[in-house]
């Protein structure tokens, strides 16, 4: 009778904590969004952006990871893993990942150029191709992994409602559309929509025009288009300028002069030079610091940098109606070279004429109740498809874009860094022995011992 009670409270007991074990992994799997992320890098850990753009996510939302089989593996995991926390986070937010190779026609069907990540709500999609959101690392063979950014960035266009439009100038030299088509996408990205607008032919700036820009112009606007751009920014307008490099701008660029003028900001017609050693690049390539101006806040807390060469010192004086904020500063050991035609045949070598460092490369502009109305760089280096993605360019341009526009939301997330990952290559032999020990020889040993406890308790009893 005692034997039997014994095996009967033994086997409750079991049930018990069987049962209790299941009740608590249901309690947790319903817990959505709770988890404890033990990582190096917190790689399961999302930002408050992303959160917040999580939160307001009432719709339903399908994210597809389309990949081929000759991607990398581990960064397709990653990618699947980062959308996954989304799904986690949100019951509206469904994840597939498809291979290309056995749904060809996908490809077409969604115009993929490759593997992408792509978000749908309703009729509207974002597509992130799979290798925009990795980078090279500092050290050889690490990574940078961006994905958080850009898919929060593709997550909150999708839901938007706002949309705006950008004309950029042509005519003058400048950056042509199909030298900054990667700027062009992330800002359609933002429901910005971008157009080109030679004002010399249109003879005014359109009336849906939410900004115009001025993107690396090396020739000078004429009197009409420097008369109209003035009227348009009075107004209610917005502009962005990226200066060009003139050799003889001090003599050529009479109206773009005039149109910084206008805007409390003077050309020193000068280039600044970094005195700073490095291995990296040379001295015409500036790393600026940036002002303390929420335009550039985020870029600072994540140690984002931008690049800049041939930068064009400027001076801002605030007016009456507008107030100007520098956000580009070069360090103090840094100088203005005013002998262009020298510096063009023979290279910069300080001297009493030039201007002293600190320099201002970059300003933001506002009315005098805070309304943005003009950003304007003494460079244009850093919006080029070959620089865009080079440190914090990218982010300096579309914070620098949003903010004109008065869009505060602009996605700044610190990329992960990742070590460079080891791949070990087995012999046959080896991965036999594996299998052997691992897969079989452990969970037969444990059930061995298991059986030779129960035997031994058994005739114990």
């Amino acid at each position: 009778m005692n034997k039997w009670l014994r095996r009967t409270n033994a086997a409750v007991r079991s049930v018990a904590v069987l049962g209790i074990f299941v009740l608590l992994t249901y309690f947790l799997q319903s817990m959505t969004g709770w988890q404890w992320d033990f990582t190096k890098n917190k790689s399961f850990t999302l930002s408050e952006q992303t959160i917040a753009a999580l939160t307001s996510v009432e719709d339903k939302v399908n994210v597809k990871l389309f990949y081929t089989p000759q991607d990398d593996p581990v960064l397709i995991r990653e990618v699947a893993d980062m959308a996954e926390q989304y799904a986690l986070r949100n019951k509206h937010i469904k994840v597939e990942q498809i291979d290309l190779m056995k749904e060809p026609s996908l490809a077409q069907q969604y115009g993929l150029a490759g593997s992408s990540l792509v978000f749908e709500r309703g009729t509207k999609r974002k597509t992130v191709g799979l290798y925009e959101m990795f980078s090279g690392g500092e050290d050889y063979g690490a990574y940078r992994f961006s994905g958080e950014e850009k898919m929060t960035q593709a997550l909150r266009s999708l839901t938007s409602e706002r949309k705006a439009t950008a004309y950029v100038l042509s005519g003058h030299e400048e950056l042509p559309l199909s030298q900054v088509t990667a700027l062009r996408s992330s800002l359609e990205e933002d429901n910005i929509q971008v157009k080109e607008l030679n004002l010399y032919r249109e003879g005014a700036v359109p009336q849906d025009a939410d900004m115009v820009m001025i993107l690396g112009a090396n020739k000078d606007i004429t009197d009409k288009e420097a008369k109209l751009l003035q009227q348009y920014v009075d107004d209610k307008g917005k502009l962005y300028i990226a200066l060009g490099f003139n050799p003889d701008m001090s003599k050529s660029w009479k109206n773009i002069d005039s149109l910084l003028k206008h805007l409390g900001v003077t050309n020193k017609h000068a280039v600044a030079v970094e005195q700073k050693k490095s291995t990296l690049y040379d001295p015409f390539t500036i790393v600026p610091e940036y002002g303390e101006h929420e335009l550039t806040s985020k870029l600072s807390q994540y140690n984002l940098l931008t690049l800049l060469t041939l930068g064009l010192p400027l001076e801002a004086s605030s007016t009456d109606k507008l107030s100007v904020e520098p956000i580009l500063k070069t360090s103090t050991t840094s100088y203005g070279e005013t002998d262009i035609p020298r510096l063009m045949q023979e290279g910069s070598e300080r001297d009493d004429k030039d201007l002293a460092g600190p320099l201002t490369l970059g300003v933001a502009v506002t009315t005098t109740d805070g309304k943005p109305k003009a950003v304007i760089i003494g460079g244009s280096s850093y919006i080029e498809d070959q620089n865009l993605y080079t440190q914090g360019n990218r982010d300096f341009a579309l914070n620098s874009m949003n903010w004109l526009q008065g869009n505060q939301e602009q996605v700044t997330i610190r990329p992960r860094e990742n070590e460079a990952y080891q791949i070990a290559y087995l012999t046959p032999g080896q991965g036999k022995a594996i299998l052997w020990t691992t897969v079989i020889g452990f969970p037969v040993l444990l059930l061995g011992i298991g059986a030779a406890l129960w035997w031994r308790r058994r005739r114990a009893s």
